[in-house]
């Protein structure tokens, strides 16, 4: 039978819309972020698309052979009752988006978070299957975990076997805690805690642990007390070393021990303080509190534990005419020229932020303003907004690599973007990623949060050729009535090391360079990161059960311009090699759009690491008495064919490798677009199922470009779905035919924040309404026209 084709009823269409005028014969499109063009679905049309029945009533008449599902978020399904009904009511499988990854789940400690699965799994009807997504990934992991495990592996290889030692002029005797005490040093607020922990060849460290976000640095403190008082007019400079068990922030400072006085104190520095072991400098030159007697550690911001050592505390000079002292160094590396340009902590006005010239509406406000949960200092730039907003900052110079950091917090939660106005390369709206934000937007909450975002492409840097300063603006939209607070702004530059303050352990003024092949495949880190490999799916299999029914063991390993990500160092975009020689001053380049969260377990591994993922998943869920089947799964299979051969040819050699077929499917995504064209479709899984393998649809959507979509626009979605559907039944056998799972449910805002936000890709509207494409993809399953077979005509 030839298979029904819904353009045929396009002609149709267009002669109803012109003799059909009366409102009552016509229903109004369900409008998609803004207004609807003037067209609408005839009436006639629309009442069919509403008589079909649930997707999963087609699937189960037409396809039992085959599975289909919907992937969608987790928190929704757990927090709306329409959208649980709706998912519910259509399909046999689930995919949760986000809540089953590795970056979501695991902690920077390496302990598994189960709350949002176990809500999810609590909730769901018993014949629901999942689909477990994923395992191993190039980004979404947690990268804090996996690159401490690296650099615990690597241990004290490779670094100066003869580190400083404390100087014979250290006011703190005990620095480095090797007496076994902690002798003058005592400890209080926030009920935080302090003690001696060993850490490998550093023995004793102190280790501060803070269990709850504090309002300020001191809400947490740890103090020496020196013998004698320091000296009006002298500078002091004191050296230790840190890493955190996730990134942080401390505090350093000089007080005078006296409730009398309330304590008095100066020099107050902030240090962001990261996994590694990084050595710090401070400087300070008393200038006002007289009699100050103690050194202070605050690390009472955030819930954190901070592992301290090597504390030394020096005068730099004793006696008689000092010399001028070096100018007292920021906690950051700052560009060379910028300075305090970008005023981090406000403490004296706007200092140049301002408004995006035409881009503000009427009752805007901009000041510098006391806040006493500030981050840094006691002000902020406190803007309000009464609707359209867009501020900029000062002009900034430019660098080889630009970090850029800042916190934010809001009266009420909302989305703010980031552009750029000038200088940067791409269009204003470049792609940037970064701690907090996705795809270059922020979701901005009622607690301080930091942002940080980084800009750098392949070429190294971001900046048009003979640019010398950029800027940045924050969008907040046309919000009416919300207020936000910004402060502790910093512009970076990792490029230039020698303007840096802070050096990795015991490699001042050191060039990092790229890690050698001795490194890559050494033999500690990879038996720690195949222990956390093993013990991440185990845990997780041993956690779902048999609730899952399939597994992505290996997502997206193929490169765009070919080769296997890490393997051969390839990337993704923004991502580079790694740099560094040692534990020490490991760099692993590699950013994310959700912080740090890339991976490429394949870098340190080997390409034989999909081998191992897909043996321990085999292994575990055998142990579960589950037959849980394992995918590889990747995207642009369908318009890039060299792609797909490569990732076949990886397919073939897990299988080798392991002596027998161990991968039981391969997963095309498919998010693709209405000028898809079918031969290439029809090419793709002809290909695909010559290798036998259960063949999977695992993220299909169909993108239209623009979220009002005319009718015309909506007539080829829904033709482009039909014929994916089409394709798929007549070039994959049955037997291979795993299913079709739909990529997120409807087009609400609130599914597309940061995937295709510019547009309408889905099956239904964003009032859960079915499109014509609804329509098409149960035609598709049923290989018919559905409502041909009904006996009763339709109204009219």
């Amino acid at each position: 039978m030839k298979l029904y084709t819904v353009k045929r009823i396009f002609p149709l269409l267009l002669c109803m819309l012109i003799f059909n005028s009366c409102d009552d014969e016509k229903m109004q499109w369900g409008k998609i972020g803004g207004e609807i063009t003037a067209e609408e679905i005839p009436l006639e049309l629309t009442e069919k698309i509403e008589r079909y029945d649930f997707i999963k009533t087609y699937a189960a008449q037409y396809t039992p052979q085959m599975c289909i599902g919907i992937g969608l978020s987790a928190n929704l399904y757990n927090t709306d009752e329409e959208y649980k009904q709706v998912c519910d009511d259509n399909f046999q499988l689930f995919t949760m988006g986000n809540a089953m990854k590795h970056g979501t789940v695991v902690r920077d400690n390496g302990e598994l978070n189960f709350t949002t699965i176990d809500k999810f799994f609590n909730i769901i009807p018993e014949d629901k299957q999942i689909y477990g997504h994923n395992f191993i990934w190039h980004t979404q992991q947690n990268q804090n975990y996996l690159k401490k495990l690296v650099v615990e592996a690597l241990g004290n290889e490779g670094e100066d076997p003869n580190p400083p030692t404390p100087s014979e002029d250290n006011m703190i005797v005990n620095g480095n805690f090797e007496t076994g005490n902690t002798n003058g040093w005592s400890g209080w607020g926030n009920s935080s805690s302090n003690k001696l922990t060993q850490d490998g060849s550093y023995g004793n460290i102190l280790t501060l642990t803070n269990p709850t976000d504090g309002s300020t640095s001191h809400s947490a403190q740890i103090a020496y007390k020196i013998s004698g008082t320091f000296e009006m007019g002298a500078t002091y400079t004191a050296t230790f070393e840190a890493k955190a068990q996730q990134n942080g922030k401390i505090q350093i400072a000089l007080q005078k021990d006296s409730e009398k006085d309330n304590y008095p104190g100066e020099g107050y520095k902030d240090y962001d303080i990261t996994t590694q072991w990084v050595s710090y400098t401070y400087t300070h030159t008393i200038k006002t509190v007289a009699d100050m007697d103690r050194f202070m550690i605050n690390f009472g911001l955030t819930a954190n534990t901070y592992y301290i050592d090597n504390i030394s505390l020096v005068k730099n000079s004793s006696s008689g005419e000092s010399p001028e002292p070096d100018p007292e160094p920021d906690p950051d590396p700052i560009l060379p020229g910028v300075g305090n340009l970008l005023n981090e902590s406000f403490e004296n006005g706007n200092n140049g932020w301002d408004i995006n010239p035409g881009k503000a509406s009427d009752g805007y406000s901009l000041e510098s303003v006391e806040q006493a949960d500030s981050p840094d200092g006691n002000k902020v730039l406190k803007i309000y907004q009464n609707g359209l907003l867009q501020i900029k900052t000062p002009e900034i110079p430019v660098g080889k690599e630009v970090v850029v950091s800042f916190y934010i917090k809001g009266e009420q939660e909302a989305n703010v973007s980031i552009a750029f106005l000038n200088g940067v390369i791409e269009n204003q709206y470049a792609q940037i990623t970064g701690t907090n934000i996705i795809k270059s937007k922020i979701a901005v909450t009622t607690a301080w949060q930091q942002v940080t975002f980084k800009l750098q492409d392949s070429k190294g840097t971001m900046f048009k050729d003979g640019v010398k300063q950029w800027t940045y603006i924050l969008d907040f939209g046309r919000i009416k009535g919300n207020t936000y607070y910004i402060d502790n702004v910093q512009i970076t530059d990792p490029s230039v090391t020698a303007t840096y303050t802070t050096q990795l352990k015991y490699t001042q003024n050191a060039t990092p360079r790229a890690i050698s092949s001795s490194l890559r495949n050494n033999e500690k880190i990879q038996t720690a990161l195949y222990g956390a490999m093993e013990n991440w799916i185990k845990e997780m299999i041993k956690h779902c059960g048999k609730r899952v029914t399939a597994w992505d063991v290996l997502n997206e390993p193929i490169n765009d311009d070919l080769g296997l990500r890490g393997v051969d160092n390839k990337y993704a975009s923004g991502d580079s090699e790694p740099t560094g020689s040692t534990a020490s001053d490991l760099n692993l380049n590699w950013i994310s759009s959700a912080g740090n969260q890339h991976f490429y377990w394949g870098y340190f591994l080997g390409k034989e690491y999909a081998v191992k993922a897909f043996q321990y998943a085999r292994k575990y869920a055998n142990e579960q008495q589950t037959d849980a089947k394992l995918y590889i799964n990747d995207y642009n299979l369908e318009s890039n064919p060299n792609k797909l051969k490569e990732l076949i040819e990886y397919v073939k050699y897990i299988d080798e490798q392991n002596g027998s077929p161990i991968v039981d499917g391969i997963g095309t995504q498919m998010h693709v677009n209405v000028d898809l064209k079918k031969s290439q479709v029809d090419a793709m899984f002809k290909t695909m199922a010559s290798t036998g393998k259960l063949i999977r649809i695992t993220e299909l959507d169909v993108a239209v470009k623009t979220t009002t979509p005319s009718i015309e626009q909506q007539q080829s979605q829904a033709d482009t779905y039909l014929m994916i559907v089409e394709s798929y039944k007549e070039n994959v056998p049955e037997v291979q035919q795993a299913g079709i799972t739909i990529w997120n449910l409807t087009d609400s805002k609130k599914e597309h924040e940061y995937w295709l936000n510019g547009d309408a890709p889905n099956l239904f509207n964003a009032d859960y309404s079915r499109k014509i494409a609804y329509k098409a993809f149960c035609d598709g399953l049923a290989g018919k026209d559905i409502s041909e077979d009904w006996e009763k005509p339709m109204n009219k």
